[in-house]
């Protein structure tokens, strides 16, 4: 089928992708812990303060993975129109995890005092990815504060050339942001947006912490486009 094609393999590829799948949580939270575990003046005093958005699985196994070697507290987001930050919340705050929430809007305004800011992904591609909107506005302003931001994402998210120019955000029901709204108000309803790379410091993969300037080549080097030409 047009996966195994893809992956390389039939049916072997794919046995080797769910495998790698099933481990690429595991990588992440390890490579995470690391690169986060010291990142405070005062690393061994006080709680490491890491900023998210909305909900990723990901990401919150990498907060989990931290907060069992050393203290940290999660400011978040609701994510809307649909509140994904909220199962995001609810879970860390099961997993013991001190947990501020904001509406979406006003997440900026917790980066101050935060060391880092991790970020989920839906595609990581050359020099952008997509994520939850709001996404942007956080990277961008956590750069000019002088906070690294990091993409937290398995190399199944990598986007080849070829793919990354058929991928755009586009938009969801506008009923789920106002159902009756009046006249002349015409409704957008944006779930995903494309952000860009530069303002990140790197993207945490289960290969490794890979920089920006690394990516072009990481996602050129999946399947090309004339080995899927035919699909």
């Amino acid at each position: 089928n047009a996966a195994a094609a893809l992956l390389g393999g039939g049916a072997e590829g794919l046995e080797r992708f769910a495998a790698r799948a099933r481990r690429a949580p595991e990588a992440l939270a390890r490579f995470c812990t690391s690169l986060l575990l010291d990142r405070a003046p005062d690393s061994r005093s006080g709680a490491l303060r890491i900023a998210t958005l909305s909900y990723s699985g990901s990401v919150l196994a990498c907060l989990r993975a931290l907060a069992a070697v050393r203290a940290i507290a999660v400011p978040c987001s609701e994510g809307r129109p649909m509140l994904e930050g909220r199962r995001l919340a609810a879970a860390l705050a099961e997993s013991g995890i001190p947990t501020l929430f904001y509406t979406d809007a006003a997440l900026t305004a917790s980066l101050d005092g935060c060391e880092a800011v991790l970020v989920g992904a839906d595609a990581v591609a050359g020099d952008w990815f997509i994520n939850k909107v709001g996404t942007h506005a956080v990277v961008t302003m956590a750069a000019a504060l002088g906070i690294p931001s990091y993409v937290v994402a398995s190399r199944e998210k990598f986007a080849p050339p070829w793919l990354a120019d058929r991928l755009a955000p586009g938009d969801a029901n506008p009923e789920e942001v106002w159902s009756d709204p009046p006249a002349g108000v015409l409704v957008r309803n944006l779930y995903f947006e494309t952000v860009p790379l530069d303002p990140v410091a790197g993207v945490v993969s289960d290969i490794g912490i890979l920089p920006p300037a690394r990516m072009p080549a990481a996602c050129a080097a999946l399947a090309p486009a004339d080995e899927v030409a035919t699909l």
